[in-house]
């Protein structure tokens, strides 16, 4: 299904998350050095400062709600949630890793970044987009528009 254009800035986000993602599994696929591991280190901490900390804090305060209300994923959403406080456990457990440590927890953080951000698109866009009426995707695109900035 095509993207309703209130969701594009996030589908774009989620774009970007899962490149990180790719970009982290590679590496791992190639077997990380050390100067692999720091470099990925700074990318994904900059990935969190930059969009994903504000994306997560978005989502929570203007997209789920209305998720909730107009559509049958509130499980869906419980779960996005938690999704959301693992990912920013793992952001610390990156930060504050020994490099030895740190291809686990890079690799761990990948994969479920991956898995949550195509659960979003996948399921909950779509059935958002099915259910909520086209006024309301519109209001939420203006509420949230210039809320995330893109990079």
């Amino acid at each position: 299904m095509k993207r309703d254009p209130s969701l594009i800035p996030l589908s774009h986000q989620h774009h970007h998350s899962l490149g990180l993602a790719v970009v982290i599994r590679r590496s791992s696929e190639a077997g990380m050095s050390g100067e692999v591991c720091e470099q990925l280190r700074e990318n994904v901490l900059a990935a969190w400062s930059d969009e994903l900390k504000t994306h997560f804090e978005v989502e929570e305060a203007h997209v789920f709600p209305l998720a909730v209300a107009w559509t049958e994923e509130s499980e869906m959403v419980e779960s996005l949630i938690s999704d959301h406080r693992r990912l920013a456990t793992l952001v610390e457990s990156i930060r504050s890793s020994k490099t030895a440590e740190l291809p686990a927890v890079l690799l761990e953080f990948g994969e479920f970044l991956t898995a949550h951000v195509r659960r979003e698109e996948r399921v909950l866009f779509e059935s958002m987009q099915l259910h909520i009426p086209n006024e309301l995707l519109a209001a939420l695109g203006e509420r949230i528009g210039p809320l995330i900035a893109e990079k």
